[in-house]
Order: C-alpha cells, then structure tokens, then sequence
C-alpha cells in the first residue's frame, strides 16, 4: 500500500509538470525526416518559443512526440512537452 501510494502522487505530480500541445503545419512538411520550425507555448508562462524539430523515421499525423524538458517548471523540476503535429486544414 506504501508503494502504490508513493506510485500515484508520483503519477500526479508528473501530469502537473507535463504539457500537451496541438500545432498545425501544412501538410507538405509532414514527412518522415523532415526537419521543421515551429512556435509553441513555454511551461505556464506561456511565452512563446521557437523550436526545430526531426519528424522522426515512424513518424503518423496525430501521434505525440516527446520533447523533453519543454514541458512546465515546478521548482527544479522540468515536464515533457507531447507535442501533436496536424495538417493545416484546406482553404477553399
């Protein structure tokens, strides 16, 4: 019981610090390998940054990738940003 106590504050406390965001990129930059340049939100300060980004080999429309240490400051603690890569939707 110890255990699986200690298990969920530490469960908790790691989605305080994480952060997941959504950035949409025109579809023709969505290819595996592609190197990209993307403006996201920083931690709970919300400044903006620039980042650069691999897509990596696997990489699906959709699927979160890990950028560590992008996430939010709680003290000396640092989240993982899940960041979310979709097309841009089509203008008629």
């Amino acid at each position: 019981t110890g255990k699986n106590v200690i298990h969920s504050v530490k469960g908790w406390f790691r989605k305080q610090i994480d952060d997941e965001q959504v950035v949409e990129v025109d579809a023709t930059n969505l290819r595996p390998g592609v190197r990209i340049r993307l403006q996201i939100q920083q931690g709970m300060s919300g400044k903006m940054q620039n980042i650069e980004v691999t897509l990596p080999m696997d990489y699906m429309p959709g699927r979160p990738l890990r950028l560590r240490g992008l996430g939010r400051k709680i003290g000396p603690w640092l989240g993982d940003l899940y960041l979310r890569i979709v097309p841009k939707p089509f203008k008629i």
